[in-house]
């Protein structure tokens, strides 16, 4: 039986076969426009940030490096 994980790297394994890499590349950077229209990063330490609300200001309670605040 395959995990979370295993089963998800193969999906996006066979949408890269299906689409190639710049289909892949084009999301990535769809992602990243929308995740940094709706969010901020506020610098925690040298080597970790807070991702920040940009409306309302509140941290989501966790960081760059997936920590929890």
């Amino acid at each position: 039986m395959k995990t979370k994980a295993q089963a998800g790297s193969m999906g996006g394994r066979a949408t890269v076969r299906k689409y190639g890499r710049g289909y892949m590349a084009e999301l990535a950077a769809k992602g990243a426009k929308a995740f940094h229209a709706k969010y901020r990063l506020a610098k925690l330490s040298t080597s970790d940030f807070a991702i920040v609300n940009r409306e309302t200001g509140e941290p989501t309670s966790k960081t760059i490096r997936g920590l929890t605040l």
